[in-house]
């Protein structure tokens, strides 16, 4: 398919892996919104059976925009065909789209009218169910200057994490890609790349009161394991500058984890507060960690190790004790944006049933 040479105000682009029933839905609730300002990217993440073929009695015919297909050769992992989408966008608004969410009525005018914005702006986080769901209230537009109001100003996480309700300029983003990749590992290398755009070149963020998207509620086997999401999370703090700062952002995504997780960020707030004092022991720490959490027969050992790299007190065993209440989902939880469960995500699925 040829590509235009007029450069599109918007890019819609969605990620997707074996989902052909979920992004043929959304495909009927998104085609008749869009105008001859967007392009339409789907980044088949080299699913089982190639995405095109299935989609094709929607798109054949289908002029209002640009539509691209581009499959990947091999799975290059949903984190990183998160990124992908600002690779491939053409669009001066990057809007990455998940293959199950639905957009609401004129969600895409909607989008069109917010990215007629100053220059300044380079994010901003729509309205979604996901508010909601959670009682959180947000009834009036607020917009910040910079990383540290950024932080101040989200007033929920998991709506900020979520990939449909992000709206980037691509323009003062694609840059900092390389940087980003560098968290590919913490499920949320698109927030990571907001986070090192704001601290290289700074720029205005935008929380919008407007609603855009439906969260699709994840079926059973396909939810997040939050245990594993959490602590992956966790790297971005070391893109925070300040301790104080960074104090911030970890008491307003631990107020919304459940108890059991709580007990796991406080676990590592400690460290990263002590990060200079644990340095000489960082490598042993990190591995009774991780076998804490891979081999769940290690965990009743791995606080040995912690006393006896850190010369810390019992503080540490009755966190082990609360890690075993947390539960595990399927190994699907990760395949969710188009990647398959790892080796070690199987093996913990594996040992802990």
């Amino acid at each position: 398919m040829s590509v235009s040479s007029t450069i599109p105000k918007l890019s819609v682009c969605i990620p997707t892996y074996n989902r052909l029933p979920q992004l043929r839905r959304l495909l009927k609730a998104l085609l008749p919104q869009l105008t001859a300002s967007c392009e339409l990217v789907i980044l088949d993440n080299c699913s089982s059976e190639a995405v095109e073929p299935g989609i094709r009695d929607l798109i054949e015919g289908f002029t209002a925009c640009e539509i691209r297909i581009i499959r990947h050769p091999v799975n290059v992992g949903g984190n990183a065909n998160i990124l992908r989408c600002f690779e491939v966008a053409r669009g001066e608004w990057v809007w990455p789209f998940g293959d199950d969410d639905l957009p609401t009525d004129q969600a895409v005018a909607t989008v069109l009218e917010e990215a007629q914005t100053e220059p300044e702006v380079i994010f901003i986080n729509f309205r979604s169910n996901i508010l909601d769901l959670t009682g959180t209230s947000r009834t009036m537009t607020v917009s910040a200057d910079g990383l540290e109001e950024f932080v101040k100003a989200w007033d929920n996480f998991s709506n900020l994490l979520f990939i449909s309700a992000g709206l980037y300029r691509r323009t003062a983003i694609t840059s900092k890609i390389c940087f980003a990749y560098s968290f590919i590992d913490t499920c949320g290398p698109h927030l990571a790349l907001l986070m090192i755009t704001l601290i290289k070149t700074g720029g205005i963020t935008r929380f919008s009161q407007r609603k855009t998207i439906e969260w699709a509620l994840p079926e059973d086997g396909e939810q997040w394991d939050h245990s594993v999401v959490h602590k992956r999370l966790l790297r971005l703090l070391d893109l925070i500058p300040t301790s104080e700062l960074r104090e911030l952002w970890y008491q307003k995504i631990s107020t919304e984890s459940p108890p059991p997780i709580r007990s796991l960020l406080s676990l590592f707030k400690f460290v990263v507060s002590k990060k200079g004092q644990l340095e000489p022991v960082r490598e042993q720490l990190e591995m009774a960690s991780y076998l804490a959490v891979m081999l769940p027969g290690y965990r009743l050992r791995a606080p040995l190790i912690w006393l006896t790299a850190y010369s810390a007190s019992f503080f540490w065993l009755p966190f082990y004790l609360v890690w075993l209440s947390v539960p595990s989902s399927h190994p699907q939880s990760l395949s969710r944006y188009g990647q398959e469960p790892d080796i070690m995500t199987q093996f913990l699925a594996n040992k802990r049933g």
